[in-house]
């Protein structure tokens, strides 16, 4: 199940990719700082929406998940550890002698 909801997100992800190079497949000149690039108008849109998600998705670690793995660490080294879990045999076995 999990293969095939991963093949046709692919399959659309590619779609797309495609039909935004073939709709703007027009050169244009981008201009940073000193470097200057001559690339289809399509692979930039899909560059900078690669950059975009990667910034976000840092900005979302950077925020929130960080925060709480440390909160975390430092919890465990104040909290006692906890005891070992008990199975259903061993239970059964207490239940038994009682």
């Amino acid at each position: 199940m999990y293969r095939t909801l991963l093949f046709i997100f692919a399959a659309i992800a590619v779609i797309l990719g495609l039909l935004i190079g073939v709709f703007n497949a027009q050169r244009v000149e981008l201009d940073i700082f000193w470097v200057q690039l001559d690339w289809p108008l399509g692979l930039l849109i899909v560059l900078a929406f690669v950059i975009g998600l990667l910034a976000g998705i840092l900005a979302l670690y950077v925020v929130r998940v960080w925060p709480m793995r440390m909160t975390i660490r430092n919890l465990r080294k104040i909290a006692p550890p906890a005891p070992p879990a008990v199975s259903r045999q061993e239970q059964k076995i207490f239940d038994s002698d009682v």
